[in-house]
């Protein structure tokens, strides 16, 4: 592995386009290698695939009594998985990453491995078995399963950090039926914390046709806790449509459900989730209630359905994002198209729905709207980037990143153009506030003039001491980075906050 670097070149990108701050320091990097502005994560010697980054998630987790940070990296399905270990609890660690599935005999799932990565913290617990800093991993096999066709299996592998052997499932047959033959089954999710009664995590998945590409059989699923290392088969949440009352699932045109899934929690501890529909300019909003009686997916109940505010913006839904930028503890969603793919690409359309606007009741004869009007999340020129083309809100994220209790969301934008590098890349910061977003106070991250770099293709925050660092991949040049001190405003900085 090559060791991780300090990206100088990189720190005086930033620097540059953040000139009103103080939050770049010109010292000589070897006396303080531990705050330096960018932090650069190559790609593995024996990850030899190409477009590493091209899936990248964060998570934290509790390993040996420290509270870590991991950035966990795929090149898309099929692929091999990069633990990068970028926070060991108090310092930035020089770790090497830990490597899995570098060969088709050590993960059996063969078809699209590593197209998608949701992260969740602990598998089996409490048994002696216990698994910490998990990602779930599911695919496309084509091997033999019992009791199913072996052109359609479905199966998921969960890796551990704490465990070098990855564990393989089958997800069950309800997955196995939605995909059908001739299609694989696309995957995005969250995971939820140690004990939660609805299990480790909640996905989506549809059927996405290898020829005519058309989306089918969509539907998010709750995957269960493993226990004495045997995983339970993925159960479906079945969604009642108010209108028809019948599941959006069993629709003829249910499509592309599941497209995104995405959760957190608001101010009274409820779990908000929300489920995007693109192929009908829709995102559905229900509400875990753990006081309701019955079977814990019985306990998710439909609050909203959210219609794209322009019928002229195709892709809603294709981007979705949920967490609280004012401070109030009540999430706000960010739902937006993709524009860096589809027959939407170059068109950038990002929208941030108030958290005040969840109703406060199950959705029961009709599916009743957002009661908050949607804010267009705008994306303003920097010092030497511009937002025309550059494919704005092609990934997002949330963090904390200036530490003042309120989320901070992190816009990639790999298509934009820097020092004359078509698709370098580039990522904006935007802070939150009691009132919203402030994008007037945004930040343009380069690391980068490469042509086809695409740094920003896939953004997230890592957690380091009492906040959080923006992280982004460029595939194009393999390389994952973490810019620590990111400046959000003047006079935002100093050693006490850059590490």
């Amino acid at each position: 592995m090559r060791k991780l670097r300090t990206h100088v070149l990189a720190s005086l990108a930033v620097c540059s386009l953040a000139s009103s701050t103080v939050g770049c320091s010109w010292k000589a990097f070897d006396e303080f290698e531990e705050s330096a502005p960018i932090r650069v994560h190559e790609q593995p010697e024996k990850f030899t695939l190409p477009n590493y980054g091209k899936v990248m998630v964060t998570y934290s987790a509790t390993i040996a009594d420290k509270k870590v940070s991991r950035i966990v990296a795929s090149a898309g399905g099929p692929s091999s998985i990069a633990f990068a270990r970028a926070w060991d609890g108090s310092h930035v660690s020089e770790s090497a990453p830990l490597l899995y599935c570098s060969s088709t005999t050590e993960c059996q799932t063969e078809r699209d491995f590593g197209a998608a990565l949701i992260p969740f913290e602990v598998w089996n617990p409490g048994d002696l078995g216990e698994r910490r800093g998990c990602v779930f991993v599911p695919g496309n096999s084509t091997k033999p399963e019992s009791g199913s066709d072996p052109r359609l299996g479905g199966r998921g592998i969960v890796l551990c950090e704490t465990h070098e052997s990855p564990q393989d499932f089958t997800l069950g047959q309800a997955l196995v039926e939605a995909r059908g033959e001739g299609a694989n089954l696309v995957y995005s999710g969250f995971g939820l914390p140690t004990g939660h009664e609805l299990g480790a995590l909640i996905f989506g998945a549809y059927s996405l046709d290898n020829k005519s590409l058309a989306r089918k059989n969509g539907e998010f699923y709750l995957q269960g806790q493993a226990r004495d290392g045997t995983a339970p088969p993925a159960v479906p949440v079945l969604l009642v449509d108010p209108a028809t009352q019948k599941p959006f699932s069993e629709a003829a045109d249910a499509g592309d459900l599941g497209f995104q899934v995405v959760g957190a929690f608001d101010r009274a501890g409820a779990l908000v989730i929300a489920v995007s529909q693109p192929s009908h300019q829709r995102v559905l909003v229900a509400v875990f209630d753990g006081e309701l009686p019955g079977d814990p997916v019985d306990k998710i109940r439909l609050r909203a359905c959210i219609e794209a505010p322009d019928a002229d913006s195709p892709g809603f839904g294709e981007r979705l994002l949920i967490g609280d930028v004012t401070g109030d503890g009540d999430p706000e969603l960010f739902i937006g198209n993709d524009p860096a793919s589809g027959p939407q690409q170059g068109t950038q359309a990002l929208f941030m729905f108030p958290g005040s606007g969840l109703p406060l009741t199950d959705a029961t004869e009709t599916c009743p709207p957002w009661n908050a009007a949607a804010d267009a999340v705008k994306c303003h020129d920097a010092d030497g980037v511009s937002c025309k083309g550059s494919a704005f809100g092609a990934s997002l994220a949330l963090g904390d990143v200036n530490a003042d209790g309120k989320g901070d969301l992190i816009v990639g934008a790999p298509f934009a153009t820097v020092g004359g590098g078509q698709q370098a890349g580039a990522v904006w910061v935007i802070p939150g506030s009691a009132t919203g977003l402030e994008p007037e106070r945004s930040t343009a991250l380069t690391v980068t003039s490469s042509a086809m770099a695409r740094y920003g293709f896939q953004v997230a925050a890592l957690h380091t001491n009492d906040r959080d660092e923006p992280v982004a991949s460029a595939p194009g040049i393999n390389e994952l980075f973490v810019s620590m001190c990111t400046p959000l405003e003047a006079g935002f900085g100093g050693a006490d906050l850059c590490l």
